[in-house]
C-alpha cells in the first residue's frame, strides 16, 4: 500500500477508518507509523478505534525488536571482557566491558529493576543468537515481546538442535495466539520433542514441593501450594466439591472456595479422621486427562492434557490412569486435527 498523507489533511471519518484498516497488514515501518500518527485520533469511529489499536500493537513489537538487538549489542560488549579492550578506550567504554555495569547502565535507563534488566540482556542475546525466526516475528509486528521471551524461557531447558525443531513449529503458529496459548503450545512441543528430558526435569521438581504464605493488604494473606499439576488439579476439585455443600447464605463462589479449604485443612471437615472416608457430602474430586492409547500402554512417550493445567508427561499420565480407583473414558478423535468423533458413554476401571 502506497499512502501518502499530508501533515494535518483533513480526511473523513470514513477513509480514515479505510486506510487505518489497510495498515493491519501492512509491516510496520517509519512510513506506517507517521500514517498512523497521523490517522489516530478522534475522526476514527469506534471500529477505527480498535484497528488502530492493532496496528499500534504491531508497531510497539517492532521497535521492540529493534530494542532487542541493540540489547544483545549491549550484552555481547559485556561478554567480550576486559581483556577486549581498545588502547585509549574511554572510561564509559571500559566500564560497559563489566556485565554488572552493563546491567546497570541498562536498568538505569529504562527504569527496571537490576535483576529485571539482567533477564532483558540475556533474553536479547538469545532471541539474536539461538531464535533468530522468532525475533524476525517480533520485528515485523506479528507476534508480542511477551511471545518471544516465552520462547527463551521455556527451550531454555533444550539443547539447542531440540530448542530449534520446538521454535520452527511455534514459529508457524505464533502469530495467531495469544501469549497463554503460546507458552501452552511451547509446553507441550517440549514434552513431545525431548520425553525423557521432561520426565527427568518433572522428578526433579517434584522435590521443590512446599505452601507458600505472603502478606496481602488490609489484614489478608495469600496461602497456597507448589505442588505436582496432577495433584494441585485433584485439591481444586475437593475443594469445589466441598463448597458445594454450602447453603446459599449469600456467598460468592470464590468466598465458598476460600472457606471451603480452610475448613478441610484447618477443621477438617469434608473427610473422616483417617482421611479416607467421605462425610458431610463431601463428592469424589473428579481430574481428567485426555491421553493417547500409546502414551497410556507406553509404546510412546508424547505429553498428555491435564484439563485446566495443560501438557503433562507421559509418566504423570500413566501414573493417574492406573491409580486405584481411577475410571477411563474411551475418546475418539481425529488424528490430524485431534477433535473429537465419537465418545463412548462406558466406563472402564484401570484395575477391573
Amino acid at each position: 500500500m502506497a499512502v501518502v498523507v499530508e501533515s494535518e489533511v483533513d480526511v473523513s471519518s470514513a477513509v480514515a477508518d479505510e486506510w487505518i484498516a489497510e495498515l493491519r497488514s501492512c509491516a510496520p515501518s517509519v512510513e506506517t507509523l507517521g500514517l498512523l500518527v497521523e490517522l489516530a485520533g478522534e475522526r476514527l469511529s469506534a471500529r477505527g478505534r480498535i484497528d488502530a489499536l492493532a496496528v499500534f500493537e504491531r508497531h510497539l513489537a517492532w521497535m521492540q525488536g529493534m530494542q532487542v538487538e541493540e540489547l544483545a549489542a549491549i550484552g555481547d560488549y559485556a561478554d567480550s571482557g576486559a581483556d577486549a579492550a581498545a588502547a585509549g578506550e574511554a572510561f564509559d567504554a571500559r566500564l560497559l566491558r563489566e556485565w554488572d555495569a552493563a546491567s546497570d547502565e541498562v536498568a538505569c535507563a529504562l527504569r527496571l529493576a537490576g535483576g529485571t534488566a539482567s533477564r532483558r540482556l540475556d533474553v536479547a542475546q538469545q532471541l539474536c543468537t539461538r531464535y533468530p525466526a522468532t525475533l524476525d516475528l517480533l520485528k515485523r509486528g506479528e507476534i508480542s515481546y511477551l511471545q518471544a521471551e516465552a520462547v527463551t524461557e521455556l527451550c531454555a531447558v533444550l539443547e539447542p538442535d531440540t530448542a530449534g525443531q520446538v521454535e520452527a513449529v511455534a514459529v508457524a503458529k505464533m502469530p495467531e495466539l495469544a501469549v497463554g496459548q503460546t507458552r501452552a503450545l511451547l509446553r507441550r512441543q517440549i514434552h513431545k520433542a525431548d520425553p525423557d528430558g521432561a520426565e527427568e526435569r518433572h522428578r526433579r521438581r517434584k522435590t521443590d514441593r512446599e505452601t507458600v504464605l505472603y502478606p496481602r493488604e488490609d489484614g489478608m494473606a495469600l496461602f497456597g501450594a507448589v505442588l505436582p499439576a496432577e495433584q494441585a488439579a485433584e485439591m481444586g476439585q475437593a475443594v469445589d466439591a466441598h463448597a458445594a455443600t454450602f447453603d446459599n447464605d449469600g456467598r460468592t463462589l470464590a468466598q465458598k472456595r476460600a472457606d471451603a479449604l480452610y475448613d478441610l485443612v484447618v477443621n477438617r471437615n469434608g473427610v473422616a479422621g483417617d482421611c479416607s472416608s467421605p462425610v458431610r457430602g463431601r463428592a469424589a474430586a473428579v481430574v481428567q486427562v485426555t491421553v493417547p492409547l500409546d502414551v497410556l500402554v507406553g509404546a510412546e512417550d508424547g505429553p498428555a492434557e491435564l484439563k485446566g493445567y495443560g501438557p503433562i508427561t507421559a509418566g504423570q499420565a500413566r501414573e493417574i490412569a492406573f491409580a486405584p480407583g481411577t475410571i477411563w473414558r474411551r475418546l475418539i478423535t481425529d488424528p490430524g486435527t485431534g477433535a473429537a468423533r465419537e465418545g463412548r458413554s462406558d466406563h472402564l476401571s484401570a484395575h477391573g
